[in-house]
């Protein structure tokens, strides 16, 4: 997915780790698969586009938010994703549509699958939205 016109950045870092202790197999390995890991903060707005572009590039499969979209009275973060089941966002080239969404742990954990569309390839994206 190539980027928009001066649309090549977003704050994120990338964490490579070493592997945890998944399997024996894994572990004994000469070179045991590394495990990465994307730490960013929620996109404004207007990166939102670019938030999704970085999720599809690098072929992410969970996203973790640890905050609500308000605190205190306070707009922490902005929805970048659709709110109701079987709606869409289009972020560029790439459709976001909200499949289903559970409520967890007593309503502290959202359970939300994403399915994201370019052209005719389809992914499936998990986010876990912790309230608590």
């Amino acid at each position: 997915v190539a980027p928009a016109a001066g649309s090549d950045y977003i704050n994120a870092n990338l964490i490579v780790s070493p592997p945890l202790a998944a399997s024996a197999a894994a572990a004994a390995s000469p070179h045991p698969p590394l495990q990465q890991y994307i730490a960013c903060q929620a996109p404004l707005p207007e990166t939102v586009e670019d938030f999704w572009r970085m999720l599809w590039t690098q072929r992410a499969a969970c996203v973790v938010m640890l905050t609500r979209l308000r605190e205190q009275g306070k707009q922490k973060a902005s929805a970048y994703w659709p709110e109701s089941a079987g709606g869409s966002l289009q972020a560029g080239p790439l459709l976001v549509t909200l499949v289903r969404q559970d409520s967890l742990a007593g309503g502290a954990l959202l359970v939300r699958l994403l399915r994201l569309a370019l052209a005719a390839e389809t992914r499936d994206l998990v986010q876990l939205h912790y309230l608590d």
